[in-house]
């Protein structure tokens, strides 16, 4: 998890859950979502592989590059361009108990 909070900045890092759009309740599925403050990166952490829909509002750019961290081994998928719309659907690499992921979304590649 080092790896992924060292990889952007962390001065700038604010809590933001209008990030995720729809039903978040307080279970074990909870979402949360961070950004920084000029919308340059964003996190938002799954603890259940739960697919994503994300407002993309607060992320600069008009393309967004896309990759999931996997918090049980440390490693990133590969990044995908993707352009910008105000919602975007995200599908998690795998789903259910114990498949937790963090989408990691920037505005310009890394």
């Amino acid at each position: 998890v080092k790896k992924l909070m060292l990889s952007e900045s962390f001065l700038d890092r604010i809590p933001d859950q209008s990030l995720i759009v729809g039903e978040n309740p307080n279970t074990n599925e909870y979402c949360s979502a961070t950004r920084a403050s000029d919308g340059h990166y964003a996190f938002i952490y799954t603890p259940t592989g739960k697919n994503l829909t994300i407002n993309t509002s607060s992320i600069a750019g008009t393309d967004i590059y896309s990759k999931w961290f996997n918090p049980r081994n440390g490693t990133f998928s590969s990044t995908t361009k993707n352009t910008k719309a105000i919602q975007m659907n995200f599908n998690t690499p795998t789903k259910g108990g114990n498949n937790d992921w963090v989408l990691v979304l920037t505005s310009k590649q890394r």
